[in-house]
């Protein structure tokens, strides 16, 4: 990938990983199970300043039920797949 894809990708991720400690956060404060759905609306509180990130090159952002990861519309943007614990 060039220089500029993996910047914009990196930043991304990070808006992801932004993203699911809000859900994290959200699901906490609200005393929400995995399985609940957030939608932009309850999460923004939860986000610095309010704002919702936007992807750098463009991408749609999902943020998904809590347990599963938020996700970007670009290929290549999206969190690492956890691995469960033997």
């Amino acid at each position: 990938a060039e220089p500029d894809a993996r910047a914009s990708a990196a930043r991304c991720i990070n808006n992801l990983r932004i993203f699911e400690g809000a859900k994290e956060q959200w699901a906490l404060e609200t005393k929400k199970e995995t399985g609940a759905s957030p939608v932009v609306n309850e999460v923004k509180d939860y986000l610095r300043g309010g704002l919702f990130p936007t992807c750098p090159a463009g991408g749609t952002y999902t943020l998904n039920a809590i347990g599963s990861h938020a996700t970007c519309s670009i290929v290549g943007h999206s969190l690492p797949v956890e691995v469960p614990a033997q």
